[in-house]
């Protein structure tokens, strides 16, 4: 029988692995689903609170350690939409410039 060079061979475990239904995953991908998941999860937490704050008066601190007092009316996963009482147009701020979101006393 006449040996496959090291290249080839992980080629066809490659394929091999992919006729076999695992799409060419092994134990090496499990540290990269493990940030996913947790990313997810922190996504999830941020989410909840958000969602649980939308369309309540709310106080943001900004890294420039500005507050905001406002409305919240929107949030995705870069931004959050305030609407400043008095102003008819809300305002954006990017979730990077914010330092902590909170119901305003």
């Amino acid at each position: 029988m006449i040996k496959a060079a090291p290249r080839f061979e992980a080629a066809r475990a490659v394929e091999s692995a992919a006729s076999n239904g695992s799409k060419g995953r092994d134990a090496t991908d499990a540290p990269q689903a493990a940030a996913t998941a947790k990313k997810r999860d922190a996504n999830g937490v941020q989410r909840a609170v958000l969602g649980s704050l939308k369309d309540q008066d709310v106080s943001l601190t900004l890294l420039s350690g500005e507050t905001i007092r406002g409305t919240l009316r929107a949030a995705d996963t870069f931004s959050l939409a305030v609407q400043i009482d008095g102003e008819q147009a809300a305002r954006l701020y990017y979730k990077h410039g914010v330092s902590s979101v909170r119901a305003a006393p």
